[in-house]
């Protein structure tokens, strides 16, 4: 029973309120309806039933749900039903129960049958909408046959209750009972036909107790709590209608999660019947987890509130459940339940015919659907393998009722197939479900046929001022053979519950209002030829609990004014999936308005001219209830915007890029327009290929996700000064189009493992925005890259071309692919200096600027450092300042006078841009006698001595100034490398 319906009216924005008056003020010529209600919805006996229990007696499968007095049916093919007297037929309420209000007094919620013995026990509940104030009573029968003569019902009075602000914190509503039986395990294995009731509704979750098995009541004190979603005060977060079964050592828990058009089945398991549950990846349930198991796909909405009925059943087990149908009609569903080789139930499309009929080959062309809402059409080929329309391919093998899919990427599903080979169902690894059926040879609708529009309605075709209506599973096409269809509105999928599908392989259709799929139900559209001209909005899924599908796939053209995907409501659901052909929107296009919007292009092109909405707006709209969410996925194809686009207007905007090319035409592109206490909007622009150019990308509230791919740009910041915007380099490619002194500008720029790329092109730009992360920086293009902000990026840096230029407060740094020049501001004081924060990779020819006297510098490209250093403690063999006399001359061949015993010059040691100098006076008339130089750096070796590199006799000096006959004045020189010391001697050797 679900306590907490949100509310079914949704708040539109200012926009589509205009629109939607003036739609609905006009006055249509005629309505077209296209569709068999007969067989699109449950029979008329399921119909206004919810909450359902099942339960087998002889030949006769008997079902009973929430209502007046209790109504129920019975079928033996579980496709034809039969009404059954209600359970209290004079829909009086207990006299026991303090339930008194309104109607809620007549109504009885969520029974559920069990037999004990020879009897069967009907708990049930009794409440009213979001109170806590509930009871739960149970009735007893010996025969559900109302043709009996034993037959009849007889109430047994109070079995649990609750009040405002129960102590125990549950709900007393939604009763299950289960009786043990042999060989069962887990509490109470000893005890043979132990009852144990569940129940529980929102606020702190699902409980267990024990019964007297007796009585059917008189709970034990002992009340263990089995799952939850952590709320502890009110009717929220939603989750209820527990059921148990036992199936091979396991009991199996279902609960109900959520509300509305959401409401979804979900189930976890346990060796024992108080807990603890657990999910398929081992997560407890009383922490909120659940394997999911049902959700609304397609045209079923609100799939929920279960019971499973385990071995009464040829071919499979059973699932009951309800769901709304068109008219917002509640109605029962029965369903095949099969098992995993892991021992975790599957529960498959409804059960058409019962027995199962032969098993049909499983060639032929399937729908096939993943996560809910993902469908592609998949061929199966008699050969064993398949292909899908989404370009991908694989194997296929049948064994023992057991589907398994090969694809070529690797991924292997799989699948329980129904016995009679139409349908299919299974489960990914990471939960999602997987299910498909049987496309049919002629898709279903009037007489079973395709709309030719000779045989719409008397042969009649759609006209001006016409409104096409298309649901209750019917399905139109349209097709080149066809004339021209001119009309005011196409609705496919108008109600809710409803499906329809127009399919158009050619010709032309020209509407002077709206193209509208998925309103209130599921429409579809699949455009593989031809051309649409729609004067107004095109919207796909537009109200609450809608969902809408359009597949341009052809050569076609798709022309619209404006487009909404996922429009007025938060369960509103819509995509478009572009594969081929041409999409031209002359107006805005909301991805995400206030429901949930998809844009998927793979190829062909869409442009969007924009309007004083922009381009785009992708996740637009918050309501009262949640944000709008609007996805764009580019993997291939071209995307024209000549407006603004904005990646999270005011909801939750994604865009992914994977291939193609995104064009900013006009306008810029925003990633997350505002956030404050009204409004959360906020983008993520995600690009691992592809090209995206624009002008500007404005991050102002959003992240860009930059890891492969072009990102060509004239600049790259934040929109206002509340911005927060985050940039992450991850591969890829930043490219510069226009000279920009404020290329980046973030709030954190981060250089993932992947790395910084960027691309400066001919264009001398400036990044001031601090670059921090593991990554490392690559630098290409011939224009001039300025980096001004702190580098803290841990890996290295490569200049491919152009000029890499780092500045700080002490030296400005350009660094090319071959050469790098190092500028220091003032004389630096001894010591390294980081240029990089890392390697560089490569090794240039370094150069330095503004060193001081007697200074020298080196950098490492392994660390990115420069060291500074000023030369110091040179010396030379002589000692400084001694006299060279006349007799050094002649004994050594080394002096500084003209005659012995005269005082002579000294010889001097000096040093000049790096290198260190010795002038002396040798001797060159002694052929015996040979002068040369030699450097050490460390005295304390002295077998380090080693001649000069290079003219180690020296150079002659142009100085012959007082330099004896026989002498020469020469100047020896040494490089200095970066050493701390460096000694200088001259050696003399004789012959």
């Amino acid at each position: 029973m679900q306590v907490n319906p949100r509310s079914w009216i949704c708040l539109a924005f200012n926009l589509s309120l205009v629109v939607a008056i003036a739609f609905h003020g006009r006055l249509f010529a005629a309505e077209i309806n296209w569709g068999d209600p007969s067989t699109a919805r449950p029979p008329a006996v399921l119909q206004n039933m919810g909450d359902p229990t099942i339960i087998k007696e002889g030949n006769w499968f008997y079902l009973y749900a929430s209502g007046p007095g209790i109504p129920g049916a019975r079928s033996t093919n579980l496709v034809d039903w039969e009404a059954l007297p209600r359970v209290f037929p004079t829909d009086d309420r207990p006299a026991w129960s303090p339930i008194t209000d309104g109607v809620a007094a007549n109504e009885f919620w969520a029974p559920q049958i069990t037999k004990y013995g020879s009897q069967y026990r009907m708990y049930y509940s009794h409440s009213t909408l979001g109170s806590q104030r509930s009871v739960i009573g149970f009735a007893t029968a010996t025969t559900l046959d109302p043709n009996s003569v034993f037959y009849g019902w007889r109430d047994q009075g109070l079995v649990l209750e609750s009040v405002v602000n129960d102590p125990g914190g549950y709900n007393a509503i939604d009763p299950k009972m289960h009786v043990e039986v042999a060989g069962e395990n887990g509490v109470g294995v000893n005890n043979v036909n132990k009852n144990w009731l569940m129940w529980g509704s929102y606020w702190s979750g699902i409980f267990v107790t024990a019964l007297n098995r007796t009585t059917g009541k008189n709970p034990s004190d002992s009340r263990y709590q089995i799952a939850s979603r952590g709320q502890t005060d009110g009717p929220g977060p939603g989750i209820e209608g527990p059921t148990v079964v036992w199936r091979n050592g396991y009991y199996y828990l279902f609960v109900s999660y959520d509300g509305d058009v959401n409401y979804n089945v979900r189930v976890g398991r346990s060796l024992n019947l108080n807990g603890p549950f657990l999910d398929r990846l081992g997560r407890s349930m009383t922490s909120g987890y659940a394997t999911p198991l049902l959700a609304p796909y397609g045209k079923y909405r609100a799939t929920g509130h279960n019971d499973a009925l385990i071995g009464q059943s040829s071919g499979y087990d059973l699932f009951v459940h309800h769901t709304w149908i068109k008219n917002n009609v509640r109605a029962l569903q029965v369903r095949p339940m099969f098992w995993d080789a892991d021992g975790w139930p599957l529960v498959g499309e409804p059960i058409t015919q019962y027995p199962s009929a032969a098993s049909t080959a499983l060639p032929g062309a399937w729908v096939h659907q993943t996560e809910w809402r993902n469908t592609t059409t998949i061929t199966y080929a008699t050969n064993g393998t398949f292909s899908a329309s989404s370009g991908e391919s694989g194997t296929w093998q049948i064994n023992s009722g057991r589907l398994t899919l090969t694809w070529l990427n690797g991924l292997v599903q799989q699948l329980a197939l129904h016995p009679d080979g139409n349908s299919y169902v299974g489960r990914a690894t990471d939960d999602s479900d997987i299910r498909g059926w049987r496309v049919p040879a002629t898709p279903p609708g009037t007489n079973g046929s395709y709309n030719l529009a000779s045989r719409w309605q008397g042969g009649l075709i759609p006209g001006l001022g016409d409104v096409a209506i298309v649901e209750d599973d019917g399905t139109v096409s349209v097709s080149a053979s066809e004339p021209e269809w001119r009309l005011t509105d196409i609705r496919v999928g108008s109600s809710m519950g409803s499906l329809g599908a127009m399919y158009q392989t050619g010709g032309k259709v020209t509407q002077d209002g709206w193209m509208r799929i998925g309103i209130s139900g599921t429409g579809s559209l699949d455009h593989s030829g031809g051309m649409d001209q729609i004067a107004g909005f095109l919207t796909v899924g537009e109200n609450q609990g809608s969902s809408g599908f359009v597949n341009l796939r052809g050569t076609g053209t798709l022309n619209c004014t404006d487009l909404a995907v996922g429009w007025t409501h938060f369960s509103s659901r819509g995509e478009v999936s572009i594969q081929q052909g041409t999409f031209n929107v002359s107006g805005a296009s909301f991805i995400g308005l206030e429901g949930t919007g998809t844009l998927s292009v793979a190829g062909g092109t869409m442009n969007a001219t924009g309007n004083g909405w922009g381009a785009f707006r992708i996740g637009n709209w918050p309501n009262i209830n949640s944000m709008g969410t609007g996805t764009v996925n580019l993997r291939g194809g071209v995307v024209n915007a000549n407006n603004t686009t904005w990646v999270g207007g005011f909801g939750k905007g994604i865009m992914n890029l994977t291939g193609g090319t995104w064009n900013q035409i006009a306008g810029n592109l925003v990633v997350g327009e505002k956030a404050d206490s009204t409004y959360l909007g906020r983008g993520d622009l995600n690009q691992s290929g592809g090209t995206l150019n624009s002008s500007y990308v404005f991050l102002q509230q959003g992240t860009y996700n930059l890891s492969g791919g072009t990102l060509s740009v004239a600049g790259v910041g934040d929109y206002a000064s509340n911005a927060t915007g985050i940039f992450n380099f991850n591969g890829g490619v930043l490219r510069a189009t226009v000279p920009n002194a404020n290329f980046l500008v973030v709030d954190t720029a981060s250089v993932q493992a992947g790395g910084a790329i960027v691309d400066t092109q001919s264009n001398d730009t400036t990044i001031a925005q601090p670059l921090a992360g593991p990554g490392g920086f690559t630098k290409r293009g011939t224009g001039r890259l300025k980096l001004f902000g702190s580098l803290a990026y841990l890996g290295s840096t490569k200049v491919e071309a152009g000029v890499l230029e780092i500045s700080n407060a002490n030296f400005t740094a350009s660094i090319g692919a071959s050469t790098m020049m190092v500028d220091f501001l003032a004389p630096p004081p001894d010591g390294e200096y980081t240029v990089l924060p890392g390697s560089l990779n490569g090794n240039p020819t370094s150069s330095f600027t503004g060193l001081g006297n007697f200074q020298t510098a080196s950098f490492s490209p392994l660390t990115g450092k420069v060291t500074v250093a000023t030369v110091s403690g040179f010396n030379y063999w002589a000692g400084v300042g001694v006299t060279m006399t006349p007799e050094l001359l002649l004994a050594y061949g080394v002096g500084g006078a003209t005659a012995p015993g005269q005082s002579g010059e000294q010889s001097t040691l000096s040093i000049d841009s790096g290198v260190l100098r010795m002038t002396a006076i040798v001797r060159i008339n002694d052929a015996a006698v040979t002068v040369l130089a030699q450097t050490n750096t460390n005295l304390s070796s002295p077998s380090s001595w080693v001649d000069l590199a290079a003219n180690r006799f020296g150079t002659p000096s142009a100085n012959t100034s007082g330099v004896p006959a026989g002498c020469q004045r020469r100047v020896f020189e040494a490089p200095i490398q970066g050493e701390a010391m460096m000694f200088m001697k001259l050696k003399v050797i004789r012959q």
